[in-house]
């Protein structure tokens, strides 16, 4: 009975193991995916950032010498 309840209980474990696997490597995927759009969406808004800073200068300037 003990082998029964100590094989049933590594079995278990294993699921779980590989289960907590199939998680792990679904994270790294979404990750994977999620990495470059992320970076894309950074350099967009850097480059609105400066757009917007230099429309700011821009006027200012503009401004200041009339």
């Amino acid at each position: 009975m003990q082998q029964l309840a100590e094989g049933v209980t590594k079995h278990f474990s294993t699921q779980l193991e590989h289960a907590d696997s199939e998680e792990q490597l679904k994270l790294i995927r979404d990750a994977e995916v999620k990495a470059p759009q992320a970076a894309a969406r950074l350099k967009r808004y850097e480059t609105s950032r400066k757009q917007s800073r230099d429309v700011f200068y821009r006027k200012k300037l503009n401004v200041m010498f009339r």
